[in-house]
């Protein structure tokens, strides 16, 4: 079972997703719960709740990030590689989420916004 990183935040969130979806869908809470899980990437609930108690004991490695993010096939060649390919690997998986989009969107604009004020001087 994959790691990812959840916050008590993003639990938080999931909760209010599954009570909400259950409401409107007169499913229980558990199967609501089960529905909400596997949308968002995780195996079931539970591994949801096993993955946000881990976030709080420990900081999670870039893989226990974003290796979720890998197919089979990625995954394999992520063992077989260096730790720059790795990285390299989890970083560009990460850049295809839209989390990771609307990151390099922001800093992209940022860094073209820098470049311009510095040509003008």
């Amino acid at each position: 079972m994959l790691f990812i990183a959840t916050t008590a935040t993003q639990l938080a969130k999931l909760k209010a997703e599954a009570k909400a979806l259950s409401k409107s869908s007169g499913k229980k809470l558990t199967e609501a719960q089960e529905e909400v899980a596997i949308k968002h990437g995780y195996h079931h609930w539970k591994h949801v709740t096993v993955c946000a108690a881990k976030t709080v004991s420990k900081p999670p490695t870039k893989f226990e990030l974003y290796g979720h993010l890998l197919n089979a096939e990625e995954r394999i060649l992520y063992a077989k590689a260096s730790e720059i390919e790795r990285n390299f690997m989890l970083h560009l998986a990460y850049k295809q989420t839209p989390e990771g989009q609307a990151r390099f969107q922001t800093l992209s604009v940022s860094v073209s916004a820098r470049h311009q004020n510095a040509r003008r001087v």
